[in-house]
């Protein structure tokens, strides 16, 4: 696993010296992640051990993690750090989210609040790379929350804005920035356990970032932390869907 991730930290890292990343990726780690799933899928069926599968279905975790964090690289590789076209859509944001916020509602660990703007809004951005930037706000705030978590819509001075928040432990102030950086994993003994590379985060702000957008985390009132994506919009009015 050390391996693995030593190899996406070098792929990334270089990335401005390596013209096709994505094929690289894809040829290096996706395909042989895909073998080794698939074996241990296999050792799995034919095991009676409940340790043996125990720890099977911990290095499956771990799989999931790696190749989620390699599709994140290769959305992030697809916008090339000289280049200006991300190949925007212009759609209505508050549907964007509410249909992506529907993917979440049936997670075992956390009761999920939706509270969205009911008019258009409409945002110009790559839905395909977007929708990599709110779920992986999302999966953090599962992660990291504790039984709550809440996405919403606001629109306030000419900005549309999407927040994700939980119930967990937040983000200290001085760390409010670190953990943008790619490859920064909180020393906080309470989640060392917690699965992840550092680098979700970074890829997330610099997608936002290229829509000239922003992407920020404070508190919130639930107890744990408050990610807000900012973008330009038009139109407004909210209405809470579910409880």
């Amino acid at each position: 696993m050390n391996i693995c991730s030593e190899k996406i930290d070098n792929t990334y890292t270089s990335k401005r010296k390596t013209p096709h990343l994505s094929s690289i990726l894809a040829h290096e780690i996706k395909s042989p992640l895909a073998r080794m799933e698939f074996e241990l899928e296999h050792l799995k069926r034919i095991s009676s051990d409940e340790e043996v599968i125990q720890s099977i279905n911990n290095l499956i975790s771990d799989i999931n993690d790696i190749e989620e964090l390699t599709n994140d690289i290769l959305v992030n590789s697809s916008f090339d750090v000289n280049s200006t076209q991300i190949e925007p859509q212009t759609i209505n944001g508050n549907e964007f989210v509410n249909e992506l916020a529907f993917n979440f509602r049936n997670s075992e660990k956390c009761k999920f609040k939706l509270s969205v703007d009911a008019s258009l809004a409409m945002v110009s951005i790559n839905s395909k790379s977007f929708s990599s930037v709110i779920t992986n706000l999302v999966n953090n705030a599962i992660k990291y929350g504790d039984s709550k978590v809440l996405i919403s819509t606001a629109i306030n001075d000419g900005k549309f804005f999407i927040f994700v928040e939980d119930d967990g432990l937040g983000v200290p102030l001085h760390l409010q920035e670190k953990i943008f950086k790619p490859f920064f994993r909180s020393n906080n003994h309470a989640t060392n356990n917690i699965s992840g590379f550092g680098l979700g985060l970074s890829i997330a702000r610099n997608i936002v970032e290229k829509h000239a957008g922003k992407l920020s985390v404070g508190n919130s009132t639930l107890g744990g932390a408050k990610f807000i994506v900012s973008l330009s919009y038009s139109n407004y009015q909210l209405l809470n869907l579910f409880e």
